[in-house]
C-alpha cells in the first residue's frame, strides 16, 4: 500500500518519509525512533527535587488550570499549571509548564 493511500498522508508528507526510507505502509509501522526518553517512576508535583540537571522526571499530576495559549509570531507557547491531585489547591502552588513550538 502507497503512502498517499493513507488518510492525512499527502505527497508532502510522502515525501519527508520516503528521505527517512519509508515509502509504504509496512516501511512506516516498522519506522523505530532513533532513541527513548526514560523517566523513572512518576512523582507527585509536591516531590520534585529542586536541581534535577539535564534529568527527566515523570510528574503524577493533574491539570490545576485552564491551559493558555499564547501566539508570537511563528511561535506557540501553551502555559499549564499542574498540580497534585489530592492537593489542597489553596496551599500549593503548583507547577507551571511552559512548552514551546514552532510553526
Amino acid at each position: 500500500m502507497k503512502l498517499t493511500d493513507l488518510k492525512g498522508i499527502g505527497d508532502k508528507t510522502a515525501r519527508l518519509l520516503n528521505k527517512l526510507s519509508v515509502y509504504t505502509a509496512e516501511d512506516l509501522v516498522r519506522l523505530y525512533p532513533r532513541s527513548y526518553d526514560i523517566c523513572g517512576k512518576p512523582v507527585l508535583v509536591s516531590e520534585i527535587p529542586e536541581h534535577t540537571g539535564d534529568s527527566l522526571i515523570a510528574v503524577d499530576a493533574v491539570v490545576a488550570r485552564t491551559p493558555a495559549l499564547k501566539r508570537v509570531r511563528n511561535l506557540q507557547i501553551l502555559t499549564v499549571t499542574l498540580r497534585d491531585e489530592k492537593a489542597d489547591c489553596l496551599r500549593q502552588r503548583g507547577l507551571i509548564c511552559r512548552i514551546f513550538s514552532v510553526h
